[in-house]
């Protein structure tokens, strides 16, 4: 089966492209916004978000704070790919959403006892995550103009994530800093697939050439695997060679035992990674 398994995916392939109809690539640029996400990490930190807590000696200890929804694929991202249209009204497409300017998430805290102020911002983004996506395509208009949908699958190529954290200490007489920390820390994620939807229309502007705008959503939550330290700098001075190996790196696991639990491995959590958005763009026919 295994020999010939080479051979039936070749006659598929060859049956598909002599049944197309219309060949094209896509490509264009959109905005995605978070949608339906855990607003905080298995840690209890949120991603994104402010906490100020202020001591007064006549009224007690003023807390408030904020938090928003994240997804680590928010913000610019660009879209390259590549249909078949099999007949007048059903095709199918591989697309790949880069994220061209993922949105930085900072969660911001301060917190004054009456003795000292404690500050820190703690930031995360992803690292030009990649997602493939094969989908069905339907679609139905005239020659000028077509309104078309498209589901599939979402599948990570890139997907890490790195998370930054600025904190500092001051004396609230002396009014000076006792200490400045700076961490860095690099995510990466377990292997998982998602869902993505998108409607649209398509203009035709000349004989190969039609542009299209549309709205999509993806529905993707991974899973945190290992995370790095990168960085660990205390009053200027770097502290992350003297870290030892077996504590830089950290392992997340849905399940552990007394006989393989590690110095350094926690419970896994989910990684926001869905959005909901719109694109723009130029489609080429190649007839």
């Amino acid at each position: 089966m295994r020999r010939l398994l080479p051979l039936i995916i070749i006659l598929l392939a060859n049956t598909t492209i002599s049944s197309a109809q219309e060949f094209y690539l896509k490509g264009g640029i959109g905005y995605a916004m978070p949608h339906g996400t855990q607003p905080y990490d298995a840690f209890g930190n949120a991603y994104s978000g402010n906490y100020n807590s202020q001591y007064n000696a006549a009224t007690g200890t003023q807390t408030s704070f904020s938090v928003k929804k994240p997804s680590l694929t928010a913000g610019i991202n660009g879209t390259i790919g590549v249909g078949i249209l099999m007949s007048k009204h059903i095709g199918v497409e591989l697309d790949a959403n880069i994220g061209i300017a993922p949105r930085k998430y900072k969660m911001t805290y301060e917190e004054n006892d009456g003795i000292q102020i404690s500050k820190a911002s703690v930031s995360q983004q992803a690292n030009m995550p990649i997602l493939l996506s094969p989908a069905l395509v339907l679609q139905t208009g005239t020659e000028k103009v077509v309104l078309y949908s498209r589901t599939g699958l979402v599948i990570p190529i890139q997907s890490t994530y790195t998370l930054e954290s600025t904190s500092t200490t001051e004396s609230v007489l002396a009014v000076q800093n006792i200490e400045s920390t700076l961490y860095k820390e690099e995510f990466r994620t377990r292997f998982g697939v998602g869902f993505s939807a998108a409607i649209g229309v398509r203009y035709k502007i000349a004989e190969l050439f039609s542009i299209f705008s549309e709205i999509n959503v993806t529905s993707l939550t991974l899973y945190a695997r290992e995370s790095e330290v990168t960085d660990y700098v205390v009053n200027g001075v770097n502290y992350t060679s003297s870290i030892p190996d077996e504590y830089r790196t950290t392992k997340y696991e849905f399940k552990t035992s007394a006989t393989n639990n590690t110095a350094n491995t926690y419970s896994t959590f989910a990684v926001p990674y869905g959005n909901f958005g719109f694109t723009a763009g130029v489609l080429m026919s190649l007839h």
